[in-house]
């Protein structure tokens, strides 16, 4: 971080293969404390929401007891005071192939979903912002706008640029909705 004159990061779990050598990150929100704890100055915790249960489409629209124990496990985590945010929802992606050689698919689904708004309205009671992979296109732009209209209260954060629309659809997001951030992370 110092040699790239990072000051600070966000830091969240990952849970697609986190465990193993080839996986894509850490799967354990208590690893991510630890590091927060050792570098308090370095560290924004955020509570990992890339899960494969969060991948099925339907219990986006219709929460299931999978849904209902993590919006209760986010919550208890929440209320610790050590995580700073949510993400990285992955909502709707469009698919790209690893170095590897795997393939990760599509993913779409819709932003204003139930379950998000649940997640939005958690977002807001405690104050944290939530970050969103949602890739802004034509299709996806309708179900994005009457999001942000109900998350006004809550600060989101459109990850990787916000999927890399057009400018002008940038800005006019932007400007219509002073609690949306978008952030600069690259995909390689």
């Amino acid at each position: 971080m110092d040699e790239s004159g990072v000051q600070m990061t966000v830091l969240m779990p990952v849970f697609y293969g986190g465990d193993n050598p080839q996986g894509q990150g850490i799967s354990d929100e208590n690893l991510v404390v630890d590091f927060y704890k050792k570098r308090p100055d370095r560290i924004i915790p955020f509570l990992g929401m890339q899960r494969p249960s969060l991948l099925d489409a339907k219990r986006w629209q219709q929460p299931d007891a999978t849904a209902e124990n993590l919006l209760r496990f986010a919550e208890s985590q929440l209320r610790t005071g050590f995580f700073r945010g949510m993400g990285e929802f992955i909502l709707w992606h469009y698919p790209y192939q690893f170095q590897a050689g795997q393939l990760a698919g599509a993913v779409k689904i819709p932003a204003d979903t139930p379950l998000m708004k649940r997640f939005l309205d958690l977002a807001a009671k405690y104050h944290v912002p939530v970050n969103i992979h949602y890739e802004i296109d034509e299709e996806s732009l309708p179900s994005l706008k009457r999001m942000l209209e109900y998350g006004r209260q809550t600060t989101i954060i459109l990850a990787h640029n916000s999927g890399r629309p057009d400018p002008a659809t940038l800005k006019g997001l932007l400007e219509g909705h002073p609690n949306l951030f978008v952030d600069l992370g690259g995909m390689t």
